[in-house]
C-alpha cells in the first residue's frame, strides 16, 4: 500500500512540474545578471547586480539567446 501511494504522489508531482528556466522569443527584453561579468574597474562590492533590459536578437539554443 505504502508503495502504490508512492507511485501516486509522484505522478502528481510529474504533472504539476513546470520548468526552471522561461523561453524567450526575439524581441523580449530581459535584465542580465552581473554575478559572473568580469569588472573592469572599480569595487565588486559596489557594481550593479542586474544590467538594463536587453532585446533578444535570437535565440541560438534552448539555453542561450
Amino acid at each position: 500500500m505504502a508503495l502504490e501511494a508512492l507511485c501516486k504522489a509522484q505522478e502528481r508531482q510529474e504533472g504539476n512540474a513546470t520548468p526552471w528556466f522561461k523561453e524567450y522569443q526575439p524581441g523580449d527584453k530581459v535584465w542580465i545578471e552581473g554575478t559572473n561579468l568580469k569588472q573592469i574597474e572599480g569595487i565588486s562590492k559596489l557594481s550593479p547586480r542586474w544590467y538594463r533590459p536587453f532585446e533578444v536578437a535570437a535565440k541560438i539554443s534552448h539555453v542561450a539567446y
